[in-house]
C-alpha cells in the first residue's frame, strides 16, 4: 500500500520530497494510517486534532489516543476544540454541516500558519459515497466527479486507497486506532448510504467500488476539457459588487447555465455542498424581476431585469476565493 500511495502523490503532485504537511487526524482508522504513512515515505507531517465537543468522553478518549500516538512515532501535535453543537444551532445547521464548515475554517488557518497543504483521510469508499450522494441531489458535471486529489490547500493522499486495504494496513503494522461511534449509526444520509445502501451492494458486486472510482477520474477528465469554456462564460457574465455577485442570464436552456449557478454559489460560500437540483430549478424558474429565493447556509437570490443577484448574510468573497472546500 506504501508504493500504491506513494506513487498516487506523484503521479498528482500532492508534495515534494521530505514536506511538511498537516495531517487532519481523527484517531480513527483512515487519518490513522495516512499520518503513519506519510511518516514512513519520509514526509514531515504535523498532526492536527479537532475536538468537536459532539461525544463528550468518547471525545476526550479519541483527543488522549492522538496525543499519545503523536508522542509514540514522535511527530507534532496540534489540538482545537470548538463547540459544534452550539455553533450549529446559532446557524441554523445540521451537526454535520457546522463540524464540516469548522474543520476547514481551522484547516485553512493552520495551512497559512505552517505554509503547508492540509492532508484529509478521504479514501476509495468515501469517493463512492460522494459520488452517489452527489447523484441523489441532483449534481452536475463537477458533483458526479466527486472529491478530487487535490482542492486548493486541501489534499487526499488515500484517495486511491479503499477503506479495506486500510484496516489490512493497520493490522499488519500494528496500528491501533479508536471508532467514532456516530459512524455506526445511519442517522444521516452519508452514514445510510454507506450502511445501507454500499455495504451490501459491494458484497454482491464486488468490482463496483473500483467502477464507482474509475467512472468519477473519467468524468474529471471531462469537466477538465469543459471548464475552460465555462471560466470564460462565467467571466463575461458575472460581476461583484458590494458583496453581491451579479449572474447576467443568457439563456437558461443551456446546460452551461446551471454550471454557472453552481460557480456563483460556490464563490459565495466557498462550496457548493448542499445546492442541489431543486435549487437550481428554482431559480431557473424565477420568471419575474424582484422574486427571491433563499438557498441553504442563508444565501439568497434575487431576480433583477435580466441579471440573478446572489448574496449572503455573511458574505466573506475572500475567504471563498481564496479556499474553495468540496
Amino acid at each position: 500500500m506504501l508504493n500504491k500511495v506513494e506513487e498516487f502523490i506523484k503521479q498528482n503532485n500532492l508534495l515534494f520530497d521530505k514536506q511538511k504537511v498537516i495531517v487532519g487526524f481523527s484517531g480513527g482508522a483512515d487519518s490513522t494510517v495516512l499520518l503513519f504513512t506519510l511518516k514512513t515515505l519520509g514526509y514531515a507531517p504535523v498532526a492536527l486534532h479537532i475536538n468537536h465537543q459532539i461525544r463528550d468522553q468518547e471525545a476526550l478518549r479519541d483527543e488522549e489516543f492522538a496525543r499519545n500516538f503523536c508522542l509514540k512515532y514522535d511527530i507534532p501535535f496540534f489540538v482545537e476544540s470548538v463547540c459544534i453543537p452550539e455553533i450549529a444551532k446559532e446557524k441554523s445547521l445540521s451537526l454535520e454541516t457546522a463540524a464540516r464548515q469548522e474543520r476547514y475554517r481551522i484547516f485553512l488557518e493552520y495551512s497559512i500558519k505552517f505554509d503547508c497543504p492540509i492532508a484529509v483521510a478521504h479514501n476509495k469508499n468515501d469517493q463512492a459515497e460522494t459520488v452517489l450522494m452527489h447523484l441523489m441531489r441532483g449534481c452536475g458535471l463537477n458533483g458526479i466527479c466527486g472529491i478530487l486529489p487535490k482542492n486548493k490547500h486541501i489534499i487526499r493522499p488515500l484517495l486511491s486507497v479503499s477503506r479495506n486495504e486500510i484496516e489490512i494496513f493497520a493490522k499488519e503494522n500494528n496500528l491501533d486506532f479508536v471508532t467514532d461511534s456516530t459512524n455506526l449509526v445511519d442517522d444521516c444520509t452519508r452514514n445510510k448510504l454507506r450502511l445501507n445502501v454500499l455495504s451490501p451492494l459491494y458484497k454482491d458486486f464486488p468490482n463496483a467500488l473500483d467502477n464507482i472510482f474509475a467512472s468519477a477520474n473519467l468524468f474529471s477528465e471531462y469537466a477538465n476539457l469543459i471548464k475552460e469554456k465555462c471560466d470564460e462564460l462565467f467571466a463575461k457574465n458575472s460581476r461583484i459588487e458590494e458583496e453581491k455577485l451579479f449572474l447576467k442570464i443568457e439563456d437558461y436552456k443551456k446546460i452551461e447555465f446551471a454550471e454557472l449557478i453552481r460557480r456563483a454559489f460556490s464563490v459565495i460560500n466557498g462550496n457548493t455542498v448542499d445546492l442541489e437540483r431543486v435549487h437550481i430549478d428554482a431559480i431557473i424558474g424565477l420568471s419575474e424581476s424582484g422574486k427571491q429565493l433563499d438557498l441553504p447556509f442563508n444565501t439568497h437570490v434575487l431576480k433583477v431585469y435580466d441579471e440573478l443577484v446572489f448574496f449572503s448574510e455573511k458574505s466573506n468573497f475572500s475567504f471563498c476565493e481564496e479556499f474553495i472546500p468540496f
